[in-house]
């Protein structure tokens, strides 16, 4: 991910994981990893391109893996901007954020629920994969 948000700076880099989801435990396995182009090559906001989003929701479904979290990367920062918040309530996953200057990350779920910003600080990208334990 980090050599995706290098490639891509000054844009945002996006991309998108599918894998497992074990609600119970609230982890979530990353089994499969899409780098995604940045279609409006903005420096400061992303889209993916729909039919590129569809392809990697048709190979989820194919496999029987779910979508566990958007990453992009920020300018500066790993804080949502109010543009991801709108795009979280409609994209209920994990958004891993990436500064990219110093290629620190940080994971957030909005709960729905509560309308209410969750940040997963226990985060680890292991080997291609990644598991967010419960928040603490």
């Amino acid at each position: 991910m980090r050599k995706h948000v290098r490639k891509n700076k000054p844009k945002e880099a996006c991309g998108i994981t599918i894998g497992d989801v074990y609600v119970s435990q609230e982890i979530y396995t990353a089994t499969e990893l899409f780098f995604t182009k940045n279609i409006i090559k903005s420096n400061i906001e992303f889209e993916i391109d729909p039919y590129e989003l569809y392809k990697i929701y048709l190979r989820a479904d194919e496999i029987g893996k779910e979508i566990i979290s958007i990453f992009q990367s920020h300018p500066s920062g790993t804080t949502p901007s109010s543009t991801d918040l709108t795009f979280m309530r409609v994209n209920p996953y994990i958004w891993l954020i990436f500064d990219m200057e110093s290629l620190e990350y940080a994971g957030y779920l909005l709960d729905s629920s509560k309308n209410q910003l969750v940040k997963k600080e226990k985060l680890e990208i292991i080997h291609g994969h990644y598991a967010i334990p419960h928040a603490t």
